[in-house]
C-alpha cells in the first residue's frame, strides 16, 4: 500500500517543517490502519452475503426432514394426542399435585421394603388417609387407562395353566 510519507518523499528529521512532517506520518499510519480494517470490513461483508447461499441448501434439508418427521407422527396418531398430553403435563406440575407426590415420595422412602404378609394390607387400609390414597390413585389410573390409545398388538399370551380374565 502506498503512503503519503512514499508519494510525498518526507524527511522527518530535516527542514523546518519538521513538526509538521511528524504529523503527518502520524496521520499516514492511522489512516493506514484504517485502511487495513475497511479491506478486513469488506472482506468479512463478502463472505457474509455468501453465507445465505451456502446455508440455504442445510436449511432446505432440515426442513424435509422435519416436515417427514411430523409427518409420521401425525400418521401414527402422535399429535393428536398432543393437547390431551399437555393438558397433563400440566395437571401434573400443578404446586398442590407437586406436594402431593413429595408426600408420596417421602412415605415411600419410610416405608419398609417387605411389606409382610397380606393381612399388613389390610391392616393398612384400616386408615383413613391410606383409603382415601387408593382411591385416587385407582381413579388417577382409570384416567390414564382412558386416555391411552387401544392396543394394536394382540395381548400377551397367558401363562400355562392360568385362566384368562375377562374385562368389562
Amino acid at each position: 500500500m502506498t503512503t503519503v510519507s512514499d508519494v510525498m518523499d518526507l524527511d522527518v528529521e530535516q527542514g523546518e517543517h519538521a513538526q509538521q512532517a511528524l504529523q503527518l506520518q502520524r496521520m499516514n499510519e492511522t489512516l493506514e490502519r484504517i485502511a487495513l480494517g475497511v479491506d478486513g470490513l469488506t472482506r468479512r461483508v463478502e463472505q457474509l452475503e455468501e453465507l445465505p447461499e451456502d446455508l440455504w441448501p442445510m436449511v432446505e434439508g432440515i426442513t424435509h426432514a422435519v416436515t417427514r418427521a411430523l409427518g409420521q407422527l401425525e400418521a401414527d396418531g402422535i399429535l393428536a394426542r398432543g393437547p390431551a398430553a399437555l393438558g397433563a403435563l400440566e395437571a401434573l406440575t400443578r404446586p398442590e399435585v407437586l406436594a402431593v407426590v413429595t408426600q408420596a415420595a417421602r412415605a415411600t422412602a419410610d416405608a419398609t421394603a417387605d411389606p409382610g404378609p397380606t393381612r399388613g394390607l389390610f391392616a393398612a387400609l384400616r386408615d383413613r388417609d391410606a383409603r382415601r390414597g387408593l382411591v385416587r390413585l385407582a381413579a388417577a389410573l382409570a384416567a390414564v387407562g382412558r386416555a391411552a390409545p387401544e392396543p394394536t398388538d394382540p395381548p400377551p399370551a397367558t401363562l400355562a395353566g392360568t385362566p384368562e380374565r375377562r374385562t368389562r
